[in-house]
């Protein structure tokens, strides 16, 4: 939901006067998901900081788009975000496996 406002008030507040609210708000948004994401990962719950990290892509997507770049700018956005999910997602598991394994024993 944060992501999805952060869009529209992007929108609406792109004139050089309102630019503080939607940094305000861009901030807001990041914060959130960071705090979501280390929420999960001091909870040992992937799919919290799958969510968190979904929520941080939203808003580099938000960003980029919202920004008018180029189109490759915006493909080598979605293909690095998409490898840095895959590979966040690797790591946490491996760990989380650990960790569930170090309980366990």
């Amino acid at each position: 939901a944060l992501c999805a406002i952060s869009a529209t008030t992007a929108e609406f507040f792109n004139d050089k006067d309102n630019i503080a609210i939607n940094v305000i708000i861009t901030l807001f948004s990041l914060s959130a998901s960071i705090a979501i994401i280390v929420s999960g990962i001091r909870k040992v719950k992937l799919l919290t900081v799958n969510f968190g990290l979904i929520m941080l892509c939203v808003l580099v997507y938000i960003t980029i788009f919202a920004g008018r770049f180029e189109i490759i700018y915006s493909g080598i956005a979605c293909i690095v975000m998409g490898g840095i999910l895959l590979f966040l997602n690797y790591r946490m598991s491996k760990a989380f496996k650990a960790k569930e394994a170090e309980k366990n024993a």
